[in-house]
């Protein structure tokens, strides 16, 4: 399930390797970003609460379940 085009999330450098080392998340009920309090002290604290996929319909955004498992 997560090799399919949906499932896909366009990242920057930092941010994916941030998502990859799980310390930024996208929360999959509410689609808003969650970060670790290990950086609560860095730039990335901005992104905390901010809702993604806004302005994009429902089949272009990752399945819920996916976003759950990470």
């Amino acid at each position: 399930t997560s090799n399919i085009i949906e499932n896909g999330i366009c990242l920057r450098t930092d941010i994916h390797r941030l998502w990859d080392s799980y310390l930024i998340s996208i929360n999959p009920e509410t689609f808003k970003v969650e970060i670790s309090s290990l950086l609560n002290d860095t730039e990335y604290k901005q992104f905390e609460g901010k809702e993604v996929f806004k302005s994009l319909d429902r089949d272009s955004i990752p399945q819920k379940f996916t976003l759950g498992v990470h």
